[in-house]
């Protein structure tokens, strides 16, 4: 009895430390897309004409500031496909223990086989929903991408 609490508690401990982790990641790269997007408004509100920001943007300095936007695609194409694997990743694990639960009949590891399945279908949900705002907000002619 006692050497299960304790390989609970670890385990419950290591479940927290891991999320804790995840979570300081996403807010870091989520800060580093909002500075990316403020220095880029940032820029383009510096410009008094049209005829300014056409001549930046003809620039060397300024093809690379377009490129950046429009990389915007890939970036969230690529972020959706490594929610994808991180999706499938998470969906095996829980498949794999509540089958472990299944063969030993132990309780405790179907919680963390239904808590691991339930994440990876969320990551796929918000996978797909990633790509399709994403396709909003980058289609030309979107209010979201007009200058």
């Amino acid at each position: 009895m006692h050497e299960s609490l304790i390989a609970l508690v670890g385990m419950i401990i290591s479940f927290a430390v891991f999320f804790g982790v995840l979570v300081l990641f996403v807010r870091m790269q989520q800060r580093k897309h909002e500075l990316r997007a403020e220095v880029q408004t940032r820029l383009i509100d510096k410009f008094g004409s049209s005829q300014e920001l056409i001549a930046f943007l003809e620039s060397p300095g300024g093809r690379e500031f377009v490129q950046g936007v429009q990389n915007e695609k890939v970036i969230i194409h690529n972020r959706a496909m490594a929610g994808i694997r991180k999706a499938i990743v998470l969906s095996f694990l829980g498949i794999g223990l509540v089958t472990i639960w299944g063969i030993s009949d132990a309780e405790w590891v179907s919680w963390f086989g239904i808590i691991f399945l339930a994440l990876g279908v969320g990551y796929v949900v918000a996978a797909v929903v990633s790509m399709r705002l994403g396709r909003e907000t980058t289609e030309p002619g979107n209010a979201a991408t007009r200058i």
